[in-house]
């Protein structure tokens, strides 16, 4: 396996926004613990984009039916100004970079089905019950959207406001 970076001009099944070294001094700079191996770093990251391309971002893909991430897109502003159709932003790539980092030590996305109900009659007779107050796992990644705010479709709104 290996990262392909997608730069801007819509790169063929591109799975990254940032290299294995620019990972690596990202987390140096940060005293962050990641991956040893170059192999356990590019699945942090791979993990990262699964967990990015889930986002309710501002604007549109550039080309929807060619590129494989988010970004590039038009329409997007970043602190009250248009990026380029062709910008991958430093918010995206250090969100990707942090995204890594908890994958270090987390699963990202998390699979999990609650059940709430109190109880359940069965034609047989039989009754089946649940506790009613379910169950529920969610990941917050603070440290992720610090850098991934400014690119969402809410922080548009504010730029119009």
């Amino acid at each position: 396996m290996a990262l392909t970076i997608e730069d801007g001009t819509i790169v063929s099944s591109a799975n990254s926004y940032v290299t294995d070294a620019e990972y690596v001094a990202y987390a140096a700079a940060r005293g962050l613990t990641i991956g040893s191996t170059a192999t356990l770093r590019e699945i942090e990251l791979i993990k990262s984009m699964d967990y990015l391309q889930d986002q309710d971002y501002q604007g549109l893909r550039t080309e929807p039916d060619n590129q494989m991430l988010p970004f590039p897109r038009i329409g997007v502003f970043i602190y009250g100004l248009i990026t380029d159709s062709d910008n991958i932003p430093k918010e995206i790539k250090n969100a990707q970079m942090e995204g890594g980092i908890a994958a270090y030590s987390q699963d990202l996305q998390v699979n999990e089905v609650s059940e709430n109900v109190a109880s359940q009659s069965l034609q047989s007779g039989m009754n089946i019950a649940y506790h009613n107050k379910g169950s529920s796992k969610r990941i917050r990644l603070d440290r992720v959207f610090t850098w991934l705010n400014p690119l969402l479709e809410d922080a548009q709104s504010l730029v119009r406001a």
